[in-house]
């Protein structure tokens, strides 16, 4: 997950390259929607503008890293989103703790994940992370991460006698 700090770092061409190396799905928080547009694995919103579907996939992670994003209330719905079982990793230069102790380098420069030779791309990159890239999540992905793509109910034209608000 990517914030308001990797937006202005203009980190997301790093970051969708290091996604791709773990095989990692993309989301980022609302100060940072459309940084990974075009990525077929761009979940777009976390937290309260959630998607149905980013709110599934996020909630069944393993893990979480959060790049320049405080993974607060917001980001995170009160911690509803961050499963159980759950790692969550926080990279930014203010050391944020808000909801867990951080599995993983914390207080970096924003310069940290620009850095393949670094310790931390190594190691995400290096560990045997489970595949959640498919050719059948890409489609659902495609179809259903955006809100404008979520088919809803019109409530108050299903309830004609309901009094509309003025």
């Amino acid at each position: 997950m990517a914030g308001r700090g990797a937006r202005a770092a203009g980190a997301g061409g790093d970051l969708r390259r290091l996604a791709d190396a773990c095989g990692a799905l993309l989301a980022t928080s609302a100060a940072a929607k459309g940084l990974f547009r075009g990525s077929p694995w761009d979940l777009d919103v976390s937290g309260s503008f959630a998607s149905p579907l980013a709110s599934e996939l996020i909630s069944a992670a393993d893990m979480i890293v959060g790049f320049g994003c405080s993974l607060n209330m917001w980001t995170m719905r009160h911690g509803g989103l961050i499963g159980p079982e759950a790692t969550v990793a926080q990279v930014d230069d203010e050391g944020r703790r808000d909801r867990r102790e951080p599995a993983g380098p914390t207080s970096a420069s924003s310069a940290t994940w620009r850095r393949p030779r670094e310790p931390c791309w190594k190691h995400w990159t290096a560990a045997p992370w489970p595949v959640y890239r498919s050719e059948d999540l890409r489609a659902r992905i495609g179809r259903e991460a955006r809100w404008r793509d979520v088919p809803y109910a019109d409530e108050e034209r299903r309830q004609p006698d309901r009094p509309r608000a003025r």
